[in-house]
């Protein structure tokens, strides 16, 4: 037997359409989506929404929800079933496997994420970006002046992207700060 402990508000609805029940399972899904109980109710699942509304809540009611079922087992039932846990929350994942060791049943952890993966950058387009901002940002350095949040907004980046190209003229040496007045930045001139 296996029982499916469905955590919907951290894994979506799109990995929720991905299961199917059939008859040696009981999936239990934690939800206080409209779609998903639709879901649930098409698909025969249980749906479980009658925790508090707030942050953790349904992981706090998950995990409750294990530890009632383990204690009604017996011990030859925990043996024979498996508690399947899909949820990417560290904390819950956690807190579910400290309570099926401690009743010594078997579980698995099913996550839907990847794991994070650094993505390939397409340096070129990035370069491009960088260099149109750096060349704006030199343009306005003609005489000595402050890096505002007005200046920054005209030029239409973000404040991450700002910073990058600040620190990248910075390191190749070609704005620096004035040395008349320390909050105002200006061109490196080139004798």
């Amino acid at each position: 037997m296996k029982t499916f402990f469905i955590d919907e508000e951290n894994v979506g609805l799109k990995v929720l359409e991905s299961y199917k029940l059939f008859c040696d399972q009981r999936v239990l899904v934690f939800t206080k989506n409209l779609a998903a109980k639709k879901l649930c109710k098409r698909y025969l699942f249980h749906c479980i929404d009658d925790y508090t509304t707030g942050s953790n809540q349904a992981d706090f009611y998950i995990v409750a929800c294990l530890s009632r079922l383990l204690s009604q087992m017996s011990d030859k039932q925990i043996a024979s079933h498996t508690f399947i846990l899909a949820s990417n929350d560290c904390s819950l994942i956690s807190a579910f496997k400290q309570q099926c060791n401690l009743f010594k049943g078997h579980f698995v952890i099913e996550k839907t994420k990847p794991i994070a993966k650094t993505k390939p950058v397409d340096v070129k387009a990035s370069e491009i970006v960088l260099d149109d901002l750096a060349y704006k940002i030199i343009s306005y350095l003609d005489t000595p002046r402050y890096f505002d949040t007005k200046f920054q907004q005209s030029l239409g980046c973000t404040q991450s992207e700002f910073t990058r190209a600040v620190t990248n003229l910075i390191n190749q040496k070609k704005i620096e700060r004035s040395p008349l007045a320390k909050r105002k930045w200006q061109k490196v001139l080139v004798n």
